[in-house]
């Protein structure tokens, strides 16, 4: 891998090994948008040509490996469940498009992706996706509806929202857990 920076954009060059070059993530279209997980041991990456999330491993060497995707089908899976999504004939491939702003906006440490949704469509703004599992993570929280300000994963792995200017205390992410907002605490299941 290598980086290099321009006044106005990052480069960065991921090599494929030659075995894998007909296999290459993304489809060997440009990279969008990227982010890192807290411990900077992930990098996700967002191709809006491709329409995919890539999820890389960095080593303690700084190699970046290919670990695992999500693509329309993954997402459409994923999302298409328990009256989540508002329309039942929703384009998934709009989820990548321009008027989402960029959709990818956080991983974590455990590589789960955040992926930024239109209220308009899903019950609310954002997506938790494992993306191993390939499943959303539900989110059952008082409080939360239709959109948030914010939301990012910390670097002890606790997940942070704010909704309408509300700034919900961190969140142990794991599969039971309590939430500590301004008003007491609050029972999060994760499933």
């Amino acid at each position: 891998m290598s980086l290099s920076k321009s006044e106005d954009q990052t480069e960065i060059s991921i090599d494929v090994p030659r075995e894998e070059k007909n296999n290459v993530p993304h489809g060997g279209k440009n990279i969008d948008s990227y982010v890192l997980s807290p411990n900077m041991k992930c990098i996700g990456t967002l191709s809006k040509e491709d329409k995919s999330i890539v999820v890389w491993s960095i080593t303690n060497e700084l190699i970046v490996n290919y670990d695992n995707s999500l693509n329309i089908s993954d997402l459409e899976h994923a999302l298409n469940t328990d009256k989540f999504c508002k329309k039942p004939d929703f384009n998934f491939e709009n989820i990548f498009e321009s008027i989402y702003d960029d959709p990818l906006l956080g991983i974590s440490n455990c590589k789960q992706v955040i992926i930024k949704l239109s209220d308009d469509d899903f019950a609310i703004d954002f997506a938790i996706i494992d993306i191993r599992t390939k499943l959303r993570q539900i989110l059952i929280v008082q409080g939360l509806e239709e959109w948030t300000n914010g939301v990012f994963f910390l670097e002890n792995e606790d997940l942070e929202l704010s909704n309408m200017g509300l700034i919900i205390e961190p969140i142990s992410f794991q599969n039971q857990i309590l939430m500590k907002n301004r008003n007491g605490h609050v029972k999060i299941v994760l499933q």
